[in-house]
């Protein structure tokens, strides 16, 4: 089997199918080729006497058969199409496949919500003034960079995939640096009341 590289980083490339390659979002030019090259399938003229010619036989009676069940029970057909039943792992493939993007009306509500966070007597970091400001300046910057990736089109793979590369640094270390500072200046303080 021959291996694919990327042109940019010469990574091995893991799928047959991929466009883009995984590590530095580039281009594969071997796959845009081979897509290229195919010819357009039409429609066979021919009709292929073989197992698809009967089964086709079959699906056509069966769409009779609902019809007319339809039309006996009033409209209603037996098969009724039901959405596909919603799990988290699902859910989260979907975010992934999305470059983890946010719908647009969840980023308003989350920027407002940021917004309303920084501008509110309420810290999460109190008693510190200054540092009280870091923990809401990491939030406000968190929500416009959720806000700013929306208005990127959902075509343009390398700018998906920037936006999606900063968020998850940045999201999960603007965490970590709010617990820690929450964790010294309530130590801090502690130390402070036991002195006195």
């Amino acid at each position: 089997m021959e291996r694919t590289l990327c042109s940019a980083c010469n990574a091995a490339i893991l799928s047959s199918e991929a466009v883009f390659c995984h590590k530095c979002g580039a281009r594969i030019e071997a796959a845009v080729e081979q897509i290229n090259s195919q010819p357009p399938q039409t429609a066979s003229c021919a009709p292929d006497l073989g197992v698809n010619a009967n089964n086709e036989k079959e699906e056509g009676k069966k769409e009779i058969n609902d019809s007319e069940n339809a039309a006996v029970t009033g409209g209603v057909s037996k098969k009724s199409v039901s959405p596909p039943e919603w799990s988290f792992r699902n859910f989260w493939l979907e975010f992934q496949r999305n470059y983890y993007r946010v719908p647009f009306t969840a980023s308003v509500v989350i920027m407002l919500a940021a917004l309303a966070y920084a501008f509110s007597p309420i810290d999460f970091v109190s008693g510190a003034p200054l540092i009280s400001w870091i923990d809401d300046a990491l939030i406000l910057a968190c929500a416009s960079l959720n806000l700013l990736h929306c208005g990127v089109d959902i075509s343009k793979h390398s700018e998906n995939v920037t936006f999606q590369r900063i968020k998850l640094m940045m999201i999960p270390l603007s965490i970590v640096v709010i617990f820690f500072m929450w964790f010294c200046v309530n130590i801090v303080l502690i130390l402070f009341h036991k002195q006195a």
